[in-house]
């Protein structure tokens, strides 16, 4: 198990070290917050709209932002972390 350790705290030491990690956290950043503000963005103005309509149902943030939001990001993963 040791050796294990090694050789990843190695690699990571090694990835880090170029500037190309980095670059891709920092890309894998932007696009979660954009995702991030259009949902929130989107949860916003349906919570406004039922307001100034009158209605009384139950809004469910996990439902409405949440799920939604990291569906996009696990798929936006796939591509970004190999």
């Amino acid at each position: 198990m040791r050796n294990i350790w090694i050789i990843c705290r190695k690699e990571l030491r090694s990835y880090f070290v170029s500037p190309v990690a980095y670059i891709l956290l920092v890309m894998f950043a932007v696009i979660f917050g954009f995702f991030f503000w259009n949902s929130v963005g989107y949860f916003v103005n349906m919570a406004m709209e039922a307001t100034l309509e009158g209605e009384q149902f139950p809004m469910n943030l996990n439902e409405q932002v949440l799920r939604p939001l990291l569906s996009n990001i696990n798929v936006i993963g796939l591509f970004s972390f190999p």
